[in-house]
């Protein structure tokens, strides 16, 4: 019998430095395997559009990897997980905190 998808861990919110790596992890299961797409503010995680986000998947764990993230990268990320019986998604937020300097003149 079909299973529609269910997240069994869903996406965290993540707070990381401008340059530094990010990671985002889900895991799901459903019957057949869930397809899993992946978005950033509404728009299609692809290779074309962001060179820098690696889409990894394995079993149930399914992943993006955000290389050398920068303020653009900031935002939702939505994960979407659909077969034959159903979809169901989650969101995570990306904070990209920069780093400070505080000049004291003379």
């Amino acid at each position: 019998m079909d299973e529609k998808p269910l997240f069994t861990a869903l996406l965290k919110d993540r707070t990381i430095e401008d340059g530094s790596v990010a990671r985002f992890d889900v895991r799901v299961r459903g019957k057949p395997s869930p397809e899993v797409t992946w978005y950033k503010d509404n728009k299609k995680i692809q290779p074309e559009n962001f060179p820098h986000i690696k889409v990894l998947s394995q079993d149930d764990l399914h992943s993006i990897l955000i290389t050398d993230g920068k303020y653009e990268d900031a935002g939702v990320y939505k994960c979407v997980a659909k077969n034959n019986a159903g979809e169901t998604s989650c969101v995570g937020h990306l904070f990209v905190e920069g780093k400070y300097w505080i000049l004291i003149g003379t």
